[in-house]
């Protein structure tokens, strides 16, 4: 809903629309948690590893299958994942599904606006609608983890004023 873009490099030059507040409510009305069948979820994403790593090789990304992603937030209710474009995209799956039993909103790095979208197709099906994906900035990032308790998979440090749980990085 919202109209703010943002300009991406790659694979090719183009826009996407950062996600807004009214974006965010709509994300969140829509999760449903807990139905998510976990071997069928790893199935769909393990089989889409292969098209979404050779995008993100375009994308300019890594494009390494390093796992363990799956760190737990405490909280019975949705959560936010925003995830940094240094995170190989099998430690998004496992962060993804470490999340799945609450709900999750992905808000991938804009640099991985491509391969994000590539992955959602094929895992989002089969989230039994545990799963939203919302592309934007650090302001949509921070207007979800205002929302909603968030994690942020990055090794990058957290920027400052982010109300986030580091799975990796550090704060600044």
């Amino acid at each position: 809903m919202s109209e703010r873009a943002l300009d991406v490099a790659r694979p090719r030059p183009g826009r996407i629309i950062c996600a807004g507040a009214d974006d965010i409510a709509r994300a969140l009305a829509s999760l449903r948690a807990g139905g998510c069948d976990p071997l069928e979820f790893g199935t769909a994403a393990t089989a889409a590893l292969p098209e979404v790593e050779a995008i993100r090789r375009l994308e300019g990304l890594s494009a390494g299958v390093e796992g363990a992603g799956g760190a737990s937030l405490l909280s019975d209710g949705p959560v936010g994942l925003l995830t940094g474009a240094d995170m190989p995209a099998r430690v998004i799956v496992d962060a993804i599904l470490a999340q799945m039993g609450r709900g999750v909103i992905w808000k991938p790095s804009p640099k991985a606006a491509a391969s994000a979208h590539l992955l959602v197709r094929h895992i989002g099906p089969v989230s039994a609608g545990g799963l939203a994906m919302l592309q934007g900035d650090h302001a949509t990032g921070a207007a979800l983890a205002a929302l909603v308790p968030t994690l942020w998979l990055s090794d990058q440090a957290v920027p400052d004023g982010l109300p986030v749980t580091p799975i990796r990085g550090t704060r600044r």
